[in-house]
């Protein structure tokens, strides 16, 4: 039983997002659209030529299409050369699929990447909470939108939440024995890597060294071999150095080709951006996946307990999403509804489940019927998407016909709606803000109750004392 539930926690989420893919591809019910053409692109350059020069595979394109055919090129033109302006990870990294199974091909291997996240959330939950709970909690938060739609995309965001969640992983239980030295220098050449699917990585990048560089958890500091971590850390500036000599010879730029002339949204739009990656009947990420709302209140609890901890959380959050609010172009333009949300969505789970196994006596009679209603959530979306996936696209307008959304045209005047700069005169806008801070300021309180009511369990289970 225990081999049967690590297999199907872990093989079923990846295994549906291939079928899927697969289906939508031969069916034509997905298409290349928004960005991805170009990281096609990209894939077809690595594989043709070698390189990421592109103005010779963009005119094969237009004269014999292969994969994407005329397209309008997102390059930049260094004398007679055209670079891509987004980053080259992703395209090297889809490069093999493509060769084999052309488009769908390169999907199926963001499938196989993202299998990345099922399996380390597994692991991760296993030791915390025990093989049951970690095999319904992790199909539960996997089989959902940003999981199952997102894998199949050809974009850095999902790919980027998969590869860190094995890092996280490591950071929190280190390897031991032998395998030390090699986890920790795969550790810092992947997060030395991670800018190059995009450089706004970056900054999670550089917090996950320096929580690796604080030192191990306690409790393993006194084993032997606990400075591997230095000793491979040097490994870390591979990545940023191919970055960013590329950057400079190409571009003449360290930043790249768009540099910072990107990141300049006004506070209002960011703010927009902000509450509408979380609360937006589209692009929210607690309306893609409820299941994580219930880690807001158990942030608070957290925070209670282990300040540390949680203000690691936070620092980490931020830096998945603040780079993501300063874009000029809202919620990334043409692309899959909420994939600005999806790097950092999944670390709800970490408040959630840890709060759950500080009180589990307290918490487990919530547990079933918590996991059954996030399912029977995502089987209603799902007859809405399934059928027809680009429906969970972008198009972004006030008008609340037009615009996307998870939910039927008559619901959307009653749901969030952040697709305008006047947002706060919609009133469910309101209604939902307030709801979040509720929910934000009732975590603080519900950690200090559950710790109450957990001692007076313990009074009562001891008894009365000796006469």
């Amino acid at each position: 039983m225990r081999v049967l539930r690590f297999v199907v926690a872990v093989a079923l989420p990846p295994l549906l997002t291939c079928l899927l893919a697969a289906v939508w591809v031969q069916s034509g019910r997905i298409r290349l659209f928004g960005d991805e053409p170009h990281y096609v692109i990209i894939a077809e350059s690595v594989v043709r030529d070698g390189d990421v020069e592109l103005r010779n595979n963009h005119a094969l394109e237009e004269r014999s299409p292969t994969h994407v055919g005329e397209v309008a090129p997102h390059a930049y033109a260094a004398g007679h050369r055209w670079y891509p302006l987004h980053g080259p990870g992703l395209g090297v990294l889809i490069a093999p699929g493509l060769s084999v199974g052309g488009v769908l091909g390169a999907r199926l291997t963001t499938c196989a990447l993202s299998a990345l996240l099922p399996l380390t959330m597994f692991l991760w939950l296993d030791g915390l909470l025990g093989r049951r709970h970690a095999m319904w909690l992790t199909l539960a938060a996997t089989l959902s939108i940003p999981y199952v739609f997102g894998a199949v995309h050809l974009y850095p965001d999902p790919v980027a939440a998969a590869m860190a969640a094995p890092l996280l992983l490591l950071l929190a239980h280190p390897a031991d024995g032998q395998r030390r030295y090699m986890a920790w220098a795969a550790f810092w050449l992947v997060t030395g890597l991670l800018p190059l699917l995009m450089v706004k990585f970056l900054a999670p990048s550089i917090l996950l060294a320096m929580f690796a560089l604080a030192g191990p958890p306690s409790h393993l500091r006194r084993l032997p071999g606990r400075h591997d971590a230095w000793r491979t850390a040097p490994l870390f500036v591979v990545g940023p150095l191919i970055l960013a000599a590329y950057h400079i010879v190409v571009f003449g730029d360290v930043l790249g080709p768009r540099g910072m002339g990107e990141l300049a949204a006004g506070m209002n739009q960011a703010v927009m951006v902000l509450l509408g990656l979380h609360l937006d009947q589209a692009q929210g990420i607690f309306l893609q996946q409820p299941l994580l709302l219930a880690g807001v209140p158990a942030l608070g609890v957290m925070a209670v307990r282990r300040p540390g901890l949680a203000a690691a959380w936070c620092a980490l959050y931020a830096s998945l999403l603040v780079p993501n609010l300063l874009q000029i172009i809202p919620f990334g333009g043409a692309s899959p509804s909420g994939r600005f949300a999806w790097p950092a969505a999944w670390l709800w789970l970490v408040p959630l489940a840890v709060t759950f196994s500080w009180h589990r006596g307290q918490l487990e009679r919530f547990f079933r019927p918590v996991l059954l209603a996030a399912g029977a959530y995502q089987a209603v979306l799902a007859l809405r998407w399934l059928p027809s996936p680009m429906t969970i696209t972008n198009e972004f307008t006030p008008d609340l016909a037009l615009r996307n959304s998870l939910f039927p045209v008559g619901m959307r005047a009653w749901l969030p709606s952040f697709y305008s700069a006047d947002f706060l005169s919609f009133p469910p806008n309101v209604v939902a803000i307030v709801a979040l801070l509720l929910l934000v300021a009732s975590g603080p309180v519900l950690g200090w109750w559950l710790a109450r009511s957990r001692s007076a369990d313990r009074r009562t289970s001891a008894g009365p004392g000796p006469d």
